[in-house]
């Protein structure tokens, strides 16, 4: 989208750190943004997924009948879109709050004192009908910008070891190029230690729209390209 090589002023502060900070990309999950949910399911059921600190987080098993036990202080349940959510009662007095969800073909309620919708912030004026316009329009206001990735199983990376290199640029491709990941290891998640070893290439594609048009459109057409894909 031609932003060029600098923190775009509309950037959040963890883009900004990534294209500022003087480490590289290094310090992440290996399993990317599912280390994230694993860490909180942890954190809430410690019985789904036993253990201690980061060196067992990555490469413990979890377990699936455990996170939706009856009589337990955290309930986790899988498979069960929520549909609506409305206050019983004006949202201003309310004591509780009704969730309806699908699950199995069948839509169930449960209420609750509080509710957060941590979700993808377009559908919520979908899921309630008690937002002002203005928040309505806020919600609206921001544009996902699509990201296409590819993790490919390779035999060895000798290739990129005799070149010096971790990845390459394609720009007249259909992915834009390809990179092996951080040597990252955490407990026993080991990285391929050497270039005999074999090892994830991640391919890259952003969908975008014409050049020159601004940013949100081109966002906004690359969506729209996902769906012919």
């Amino acid at each position: 989208m031609d932003l060029g090589n600098e923190p775009y002023r509309t950037m959040s502060a963890s883009a900004r750190r990534y294209l500022t900070d003087p480490d590289p990309y290094i310090f992440h999950f290996p399993d990317g943004n599912a280390g994230v949910a694993r860490s909180l399911v942890r954190a809430m059921i410690p019985a789904a997924l036993p253990g201690h600190g980061m060196a067992s987080q990555v490469t413990t098993a979890a377990d699936y009948g455990k996170l939706d036990v009856e009589g337990g202080p955290v309930r986790l349940r899988l498979n069960a879109s929520v549909v609506k959510v409305t206050h019983d009662g004006a949202p201003g007095s309310a004591k509780s709050v009704t969730v309806t969800y699908m699950e199995n073909g069948t839509l169930k309620t449960v209420a609750a004192g509080h509710v957060v919708l941590a979700c993808w912030h377009r559908v919520i004026p979908y899921l309630t009908k008690e937002l002002a316009l203005d928040q309505i329009e806020a919600l609206n206001d921001q544009q996902k910008v699509p990201l296409i990735l590819a993790n490919v199983l390779i035999r060895n990376w000798e290739a990129l070891a005799k070149l010096g290199i971790r990845g390459f640029k394609s720009p007249s491709s259909f992915w834009h190029g390809a990179a092996l990941d951080f040597p990252v290891s955490i407990g026993r998640y080991k990285f391929p230690a050497t270039p005999r070893d074999p090892a994830l290439l991640s391919l890259v594609k952003v969908p975008l729209g014409a050049k020159g048009s601004s940013p949100r459109e081109q966002s906004r057409a690359g969506r729209r390209a996902l769906i012919g894909l």
